[in-house]
């Protein structure tokens, strides 16, 4: 069964229709993979820092040392931002 992870937030992600693409992010992917353990089928949840703040729950789809795919279950404005993107004043303090 798949389990819920906590959130992750990350400086570039990549969408293409339902999917979500995470690259250049190392320390990420290898806490999910050697940390937490996570596999094809978990669930995890991302959140971008930069532009318009979203927040996409995603079942990982493909993983590998460098790369990972998500497909994307949800999609939602962030809380902190109450819907409208964060001021970068405010995200960088």
């Amino acid at each position: 069964m798949p389990i819920s992870m906590q959130l992750f937030i990350v400086s570039q992600l990549e969408k293409k229709g339902d999917q979500i693409f995470l690259s250049n992010v190392p320390e990420l992917l290898a806490q999910l993979r050697k940390v937490l353990r996570t596999k094809i089928g978990d669930v995890i949840f991302v959140q971008n820092s930069e532009g318009e703040i979203t927040r996409y729950q995603l079942t990982i789809t493909d993983r590998t040392d460098k790369d990972l795919e998500g497909k994307i279950i949800n999609e939602q404005f962030s809380p902190l931002s109450g819907g409208e993107p964060v001021p970068s004043e405010l995200r960088d303090g």
